[in-house]
């Protein structure tokens, strides 16, 4: 973590925390912690740790288990061991490789401050048969089949 070591509260492995914890520096879980976390620093959930709390600060990272919502005015860092399942609301957000995340997500400069950002991601789901044209009529009980899987059609010469 940035900054001098000496500030960052530890909540150690064997150690479970119920409440509501406010800091003015950064502070690192290893055990567990249910409840309200509110940091100006970084919060830092090791692996191995759960949280069934909402966290905000200036950065989060995360390498163990989230339940809850998470703020991080600045940067949101997933790790690849990293669980979540929440609603995350961050400035930035670095997602690696086996995170695995459950929620809505709001990321960008205004999303911290509760503005509505420019731009929306939405996953893009799009239906085989409208690839095509529309989906052929079907009869009751039976699934049409998508054109990619139909033969190919005789050329007219």
């Amino acid at each position: 973590m940035p900054g001098d070591e000496n500030n960052v509260t530890v909540i150690a492995r064997d150690a479970k925390f119920k409440g509501e914890l406010a800091l003015e520096q950064s502070v690192k879980i290893h055990g567990s912690f249910e409840g309200r976390i509110a940091s100006q620093g970084e919060i830092h959930v090791a692996e191995g740790a759960g949280c069934k709390a909402s966290l905000e600060a200036r950065s989060v990272i995360i390498d163990g288990n989230v339940e809850g919502d998470i703020l991080a005015r600045e940067r949101l860092t997933l790790s690849g061991k990293a669980r979540v399942k929440g609603d995350i609301t961050a400035a930035a957000i670095i997602v690696a490789e086996g995170a695995t995340y459950s929620g809505q997500c709001k990321v960008g400069p205004q999303a911290p401050r509760g503005e509505d950002t420019d731009v929306e991601v939405k996953p893009r789901v799009q239906r085989l048969q409208n690839m095509n044209g529309p989906a052929p009529a079907t009869t009751a009980g039976t699934t049409p089949t998508p054109s990619w899987l139909q033969p190919p059609k005789p050329a007219n010469h």
